[in-house]
């Protein structure tokens, strides 16, 4: 078994009662919001249900919700409840209805559901998915990532955090290389084989190309890869971040109906919000709001956004002055190439590279398997007027600021 695993069953051996085992999870989900890099900057305070309901006067019975945080940048209120399962157990809607019913008031603008099971029935997937108040679940398998160390958890102490780690040479070498390239270029490719480690260079180029005070959008094909990144860079930053998760309205299972099944097949990464384990907006508004607020916490602002949801960035931009980006990183940037023509609706992935559209001070194109189209594509491309986006055009990518081949990585030991 993992720490984690170790840890949450003494607390099924120790404790009296369910009651006190549900006592022991709610502590540590505390420790673990008031902890956690990405939540310790999210929230300015995380209350006990009780506690926070005793302050505003109301009775603070068990009314479904175990415990009560408050966001830093706007001041809103998010419902928690805790739900200490074994391990087998299989989430049914019986389970959150006293906790959507508690928390379906004007008082709290987000849900997190915080569980130790993987498990799920449709059914709850479903409502989860269509809630007005959004919810967030954070489940066993998120808990097993964090930054504490669980084995040395105790009850009673500050938790411990694991050690941050340290550029290995090769990802020196691609930092030094790509902070060296922007200063000649706005645009460039950082290609890097697979398990090398693109994330955290990608996090180090970050800090040293924008850092504190400069707003960095972070741009990714999926929620699932959004939830990793974000995870990794808020506990791996030697900087102080703030995060802010952006998704599409279909990527959180709203509006489905207005897209085609043609739309469905080619744009939307139709990913359950069971994927996505952080708090996100899909109101261009609302995320103008909690970036410009954040811009005197001495942090370097961080916003992670799939592709399909760039028109909320856009918007934020454009109509509430949002402001321009220090950086642009374009993860699994192969995805952002293909044709672009006159009379079709342009793709999500290509509208990036237009700095009308997205306004930046430079451009970093992430991936281990760069796409180039051949000269008969490109032949036919220009004989229809079509704008074909290929990464050996340095126009739209810039130049390969560092390369990694796989091969190479191999002979170096690294993979």
């Amino acid at each position: 078994m993992t720490p984690l695993q170790n840890l949450l069953q003494q607390f099924r051996t120790q404790a009296a009662s369910p009651r006190d085992q549900g006592t022991y999870f709610e502590k540590l989900i505390l420790t673990y919001l008031r902890h956690e890099p990405y939540y310790q900057t999210l929230y300015s305070q995380v209350w006990t249900y009780g506690a926070w309901a005793t302050e505003r006067g109301l009775t603070g019975l068990d009314t479904g919700i175990d415990l009560v945080a408050q966001t830093a940048a706007t001041g809103e209120f998010h419902a928690i409840q805790c739900k200490f399962y074994a391990p087998n157990h299989r989430i049914q809607r019986a389970d959150i209805d006293s906790f959507f019913a508690a928390s379906g008031t004007s008082d709290f603008s987000h849900r997190l559901l915080v569980i130790t099971t993987n498990n799920w029935t449709k059914p709850v997937q479903d409502v989860l998915q269509n809630q007005q108040i959004p919810v967030t679940v954070i489940d066993l398998n998120t808990l097993e990532y964090s930054k504490i160390d669980w084995g040395k958890y105790s009850i009673d102490q500050a938790p411990i955090l694991r050690h941050s780690k340290q550029l290995r040479p090769h990802q020196e070498n691609a930092h030094k290389a790509v902070l060296l390239g922007f200063k000649h270029s706005a645009r460039g490719k950082l290609l890097m084989a697979c398990g090398t480690g693109k994330t955290f260079t990608s996090l180090k180029i970050a800090e040293s190309q924008a850092g504190i005070g400069h707003i960095v959008l972070f741009l990714v094909p999926s929620l699932a890869l959004l939830s990793q990144t974000l995870t990794e860079w808020t506990q791996e930053s030697s900087v102080p971040l703030r995060s802010f998760a952006v998704c599409s309205d279909t990527e959180v299972g709203k509006n489905k109906r207005k897209l085609t099944k043609a739309q469905q097949n080619e744009e939307a990464e139709e990913i359950a919000v069971l994927e996505l384990q952080y708090p996100a907006t899909t109101e261009p508004d609302k995320l103008a709001q909690a970036v410009l607020r954040s811009r005197n916490s001495q942090s370097m602002l961080v916003i992670f956004a799939t592709y399909h949801s760039i028109e909320v960035v856009h918007t934020a931009q454009l109509e509430y002055g949002l402001g321009q980006f220090s950086l642009i990183i374009c993860d699994e940037a192969h995805r952002t190439t293909g044709a672009i023509f006159a009379d079709t609706a342009e793709s999500h992935f290509t509208k990036v590279h237009n700095d009308e559209y997205l306004h930046a001070s430079k451009r970093l194109y992430m991936t281990a398997t760069p796409r180039v189209y051949g000269n008969t594509a490109k032949a036919k491309a220009e004989q229809d007027s079509v704008t074909l986006c290929s990464m050996d055009d340095e126009a739209i990518y810039g130049p390969d600021l560092h390369v990694l081949r796989f091969s190479k990585a191999v002979a170096q030991g690294l993979l």
